[in-house]
């Protein structure tokens, strides 16, 4: 026997003939779904303002401190060094403590080793903490290894050790944080995450319960144009249907996507709470380094491949709109640059560019300082894209490009967007150039240019 619901014998019990009851039953139902619809589009509205009126934060760098804890453990004895290790066993790393300032804390680097002939670096992905002095110092006569900074209160960052030795220099991540990137996998490649505020049901990358998945599959595509393949990896929502239409995002660094900032989960969860509509995506694999630094700053024959190899493929393989306005063509760093770049060749495919911490210093050349694609974007008709933009304040200094500060050329190339009238939707955020950034603000610039798409 099908079980009826408890709403609709409430209704009978008021002995209301069956059929206005039913009536009733759907009634109730249909407002309750547009109280919830309601509900969606309130939120988005809020996430909408916040991203059309934006203010340029302030910098603040993390500086050397003191610990208050570090400074007792300097006189501990054998049992309270012991008791200490227990107590970080239980609540994690790093250490982290109140500072009379309510928008600091003092964060303190912790490793164990009884080893005092050994070195140990931390490892901040593209980033730099005060002077460039990165190494964890030594308490005398204990296993305990150190280094505190005074950090902005909403600082997030990614981490792991270098330690050296006799033999060499080996990574490891911090055995007492169990926040992990990728997300439960600590591997040569894995780093820890750093968030105090971090809420894991009010984030959109991690796995929820009663979440139905979408699909993956794998594709080997070949380039006539660049004379070479990949891999291109398609994501399918749940209950894909031939008979449908789907918005589609084309995006690039394949793996970053998969692994570090898990766009298939975030889809997943953003799709299942009605954030944005159901979707295909398209991950392009730019692979290996070499590869990915000749094709994705500003390079017209891998644009080309994008417009016309990859898309015709994916039009004939995938039920995807041709509609510009519902195309999203995304990207970090290089791949922001690319995406904005390929948007300016391509209007008529991608009306929606979502660029993550985008390489906008770039010239032609690595070594030009001339911000090429800006100006070009600032000589130019203006076109009909919208876009989504975001930036780590810690974007100044960083290892792997010492010479350019990105969030300077990104609050360049955003005002330029905006004096043109390009519809625009920008924020920043208190990282590096780093994936604890991304993956937090990604889900904003699907919700935000999925939303403008149905108006």
């Amino acid at each position: 026997m099908i079980k009826r619901p408890a709403i609709f014998q409430i209704l009978e019990s008021f002995r209301l003939p069956a059929i206005l009851a039913v009536i009733l039953y759907f009634l109730i139902g249909c407002s309750n779904q547009i109280a919830n619809k309601n509900r969606v589009t309130d939120n988005c509205d809020d996430l909408v303002r916040r991203l059309s009126n934006w203010t340029d934060s302030k910098t603040i760098k993390p500086t050397l401190y003191n610990s208050p804890t570090i400074e007792k453990l300097k006189k501990a004895n054998e049992i309270e060094i012991k008791q200490f290790w227990d107590s970080i066993a239980s609540k994690g790393t790093p250490l982290v403590e109140k500072c009379n300032d309510i928008n600091s804390l003092i964060f303190t680097f912790l490793y164990r080793s009884k080893e005092k002939s050994i070195k140990v670096h931390i490892d901040i992905k593209n980033g730099y903490l005060e002077n460039g002095d990165m190494m964890l110092l030594p308490i005398r006569n204990t296993d305990i290894w150190y280094r505190t900074y005074r950090i902005p209160a909403d600082w997030t960052t990614s981490y792991r050790f270098d330690v050296t030795d006799n033999s060499g220099t080996i990574n490891l991540t911090d055995k007492y944080n169990r926040h992990l990137i990728p997300i439960g996998l600590d591997t040569s490649y894995s780093y820890n995450a750093f968030d105090y505020f971090l809420d894991s049901s009010k984030v959109w990358f991690y796995e929820k319960k009663g979440v139905s998945k979408g699909t993956l599959a794998e594709f080997a595509i070949e380039s006539k144009i660049l004379k070479n393949s990949r891999s291109v990896i398609v994501y399918k929502p749940f209950e894909y249907d031939e008979s449908k239409e789907y918005p589609s995002i084309v995006i690039f660094d394949q793996s970053l996507y998969l692994k570090r900032v898990p766009l298939p989960t975030i889809l997943d969860n953003l799709i299942a709470d009605n954030k944005i509509p159901p979707c295909v995506a398209i991950m392009v694999d730019n692979q290996p380094r070499e590869r990915r630094e000749l094709e994705l700053p500003l390079y017209k024959p891998f644009a080309d491949f994008i417009a016309l190899e990859l898309m015709p493929w994916a039009y004939q393989n995938f039920k995807i709109t041709k509609d510009p306005n519902k195309s999203i063509v995304a990207g970090v760093s290089y791949g922001g640059l690319a995406s904005s770049y390929i948007a300016l060749n391509y209007s008529n495919l991608f009306g929606n560019v979502l660029s993550q911490s985008g390489s906008y210093w770039r010239g032609i050349k690595v070594t030009d300082s001339n911000p090429w694609l800006t100006e070009q974007y600032k000589s130019s008709p203006k076109l009909p894209i919208r876009f989504y933009m975001d930036c780590g304040l810690q974007e100044t200094v960083m290892s792997s490009f010492s010479n350019f500060n990105f969030i300077e050329n990104h609050r360049h190339m955003r005002d330029v967007l905006k004096l043109k009238g390009y519809e625009i939707y920008y924020q920043e955020f208190q990282s590096g150039h780093d994936w604890t950034g991304w993956r937090k603000t990604l889900p904003d610039g699907l919700i935000v240019l999925f939303a403008k798409m149905k108006k």
